[in-house]
């Protein structure tokens, strides 16, 4: 039975045996039997609440929840970027306008002075809410969903050791860490070994927990030397918006705000008056109201696009060119009507008829067109008559040329013209091509024994262009057709035109 028990007891784990151990020293020492056993090594566990870590374990005087800051600048409204930078009992917080300090844990103890008021972190006005940990970082301290504490090595047992490594929650064993502490569970643990009521387990996101003592009568802690450096928002607002920029701690006062003046937004891809939304983005806003102060370009209409205003299309019967017309000009150019049928008058087949001209009474015919882009073409038809005049001479003569002054703005324009005998109008043989004028006639002066009065009448087929290298604009052309009347002789022979 003796050997038994001593097998038992090997099996037993290692911090229990010297558990045991110590309550046998003072059973057979003689000592009071009703006493209360001494503490065990475990010491002061983790602060439960809040999401925690756990406490060190182990040690002769125990862990303590929170590491230790540096001197003076750990105290409240210390700078710290983590809970490590702040002593023990503070937390590492952001106020509402963003800078970190150092707050004291007031859930059971008041608050330094009148300067400083006890809140609910989770009622406490935080910019960047949300992020795991208190801060802007997830770090390993009390209260900030780290993992669980180091085991102490001052004077540490086995059994402390122990407690921090396998997260056993035996009383007995001391300050022993919650097997989620490093999950980020609340510290386990307590004065004695007895374990914490509270610590659950700190939710991703939660942000710091718990009461805490914070300025009264600003949204930062005072600047003051020891803040030197420290940035936190500041704001510029007026009729427009209110922007946010950053100021910093010098000569014990918040200096140098870099906040922009809010505007009336504008197509330029940023949010000039500082609400969230750039651009298009604004609610309710038109490209029409980013662009010209709500005014619509000619035939058309603004869209604001990465930042630059464009037209959003044009009305029917309108475009833009040249392509270089500023978007403010919109849709400056008027389409020709046979442009925009389904059989443009950009071939010859489909030219514009613009019917017959007499030699004799006939009125001479202004064809008008404007040509929208650089590779627009207008194809017109007309039939030149000849009227039998016997027995005076033949008038018949066809004469087209560009109206003087305006109809050939910029010198653009230039038109070929072939003349047929109907049966082929857009028969290219004989075409008469790059002209500003043409000039065809019955010659009746050079052969009186030749029939002056032969039948002259013919098919013309006339093509409008914007010559090679042209500067275009939208600027219409106006070309002017005539037959009869004439004077002066006759071109040469196949020199009509040249």
């Amino acid at each position: 039975m003796r050997f038994a028990s001593l097998l038992r007891t090997r099996l037993l784990p290692s911090g229990l045996m010297v558990a045991m151990a110590a309550w046998i020293a003072v059973s057979c020492g003689g000592g009071d039997e009703s006493a209360t056993p001494p503490p065990s090594n475990g010491g002061t566990g983790g602060d439960s609440g809040s999401g925690g870590s756990a406490g060190t374990a182990g040690g002769s005087t125990g862990g303590t929840g929170a590491k230790d800051g540096g001197a003076g600048n750990g105290a409240q409204c210390g700078v710290c970027t983590l809970d490590k930078d702040c002593a023990t009992g503070f937390k590492c917080i952001p106020a509402p306008l963003g800078d970190l300090f150092c707050a004291k844990d007031c859930a059971s103890e008041s608050c330094p002075s009148g300067d400083y008021e006890c809140v609910d972190l989770a009622e406490y006005g935080r910019p960047d809410a949300g992020t795991a940990g208190s801060g802007p970082d997830a770090s390993n301290d009390t209260g900030s969903g780290g993992a669980a504490g180091e085991a102490s090595t001052e004077g540490g047992s086995e059994a402390g050791q122990d407690a921090a490594s396998d997260g056993s929650s035996d009383s007995s064993l001391g300050g022993a860490a919650g097997a989620a502490g490093a999950a980020g569970a609340g510290g386990a643990g307590g004065t004695g070994g007895a374990p914490s009521t509270g610590g659950s387990a700190g939710a991703a996101g939660a942000g710091p927990q718990g009461k805490v003592c914070v300025p009264t009568k600003s949204a930062s802690c005072p600047c003051i030397a020891s803040r030197t450096g420290v940035k936190r928002n500041c704001f510029n607002e007026n009729s427009f918006g209110k922007c946010t920029g950053k100021e910093t701690c010098q000569s014990n006062a918040w200096q140098g705000c870099d906040a922009p003046a809010a505007s009336k937004e504008i197509c330029d891809n940023k949010d000039n008056n500082c609400n969230g939304f750039t651009d298009m983005d604004e609610p309710g806003i038109t490209g029409n109201q980013l662009c010209s102060s709500g005014q619509a370009p000619p035939h058309s209409g603004f869209t604001c696009a990465a930042g630059e205003c464009q037209l959003a299309g044009c009305e029917p019967g309108w475009t833009k060119y040249p392509p270089s017309t500023p978007a403010s000009e919109g849709c400056n150019c008027a389409i020709d009507p046979p442009d925009i049928t389904a059989t443009k008058n950009d071939e010859c087949a489909n030219a514009t008829d613009k019917g017959s001209l007499s030699d004799v009474g006939s009125t001479p015919v202004t064809i008008q067109g404007t040509l929208a882009t650089d590779s627009d073409v207008d194809w017109y038809g007309i039939v030149m008559k000849d009227q039998n005049e016997v027995p005076i001479p033949n008038s018949y003569r066809v004469h087209v040329e560009f109206v003087a002054a305006d109809g050939n703005p910029g010198d653009q324009y230039r038109f070929d013209i072939v003349r047929t005998d109907g049966k082929t109008p857009c028969d290219t043989a004989g075409l008469k091509t790059e002209l500003t004028s043409y000039d065809w006639c019955a010659d009746v002066t050079t052969d009186p024994t030749k029939p002056g009065n032969a039948d002259s009448t013919a098919t013309y087929r006339i093509r409008v262009f914007r010559k090679a290298g042209a500067a275009g604009d939208c600027k219409p052309y106006k070309l002017k057709l005539s037959n009869g009347g004439g004077t002066g002789s006759c071109p040469a022979d196949d020199g009509c035109g040249q």
